[in-house]
């Protein structure tokens, strides 16, 4: 029965870990297709805003930052975001990237490669885990009969 189970588990951590691995490989090749069209600037963060939201029984707390960036076209232009890393400051330097039409519609690369390559690891270790679990299935089945 334990060896069932097992299986189970090993099935379903491999199934959670092709979706996360491939959600995170998609996610940096989304990144690298838009690397070539948007353009590339520095922005630095005007503001930095931490907000308590009061949920049912919980207190979260966003933080929204306000990017500073200049285009070519364009000018100097502000984006509000939310902002996703714990050690941010004003003032800090940010990489953007801006599309060359719709210059409001930006990207931030590093952010994005933090949650992609968290995507990607998470994946990678469900699927490690499942190997392991299917292993150990096949150990105690061998025990057992």
């Amino acid at each position: 029965m334990n060896t069932i189970r097992s299986q189970i588990i090993a099935l379903l951590l491999l199934i959670s870990g092709v979706v996360l691995l491939g959600g995170g490989v998609w996610g940096f090749y989304s990144l690298y297709a838009i690397s070539h069209r948007y353009e590339h600037t520095t922005g630095i963060i005007r503001t930095l805003q931490t907000k308590k939201i009061y949920r049912y029984r919980k207190i979260r707390y966003k933080k929204e930052m306000q990017i500073a960036y200049s285009t070519d076209k364009y000018g100097d232009l502000f984006a509000t975001r939310i902002s996703y890393w714990p050690l941010r400051s004003v003032g800090d330097k940010v990489s953007v990237w801006y599309h060359p039409h719709r210059p409001h519609e930006i990207r931030l690369p590093e952010s994005e490669c933090m949650l992609w390559g968290l995507l990607v690891a998470s994946g990678f270790i469900c699927m490690c885990g499942s190997v392991v679990f299917w292993k150990t299935s096949k150990t105690a089945d061998k025990s057992e009969g």
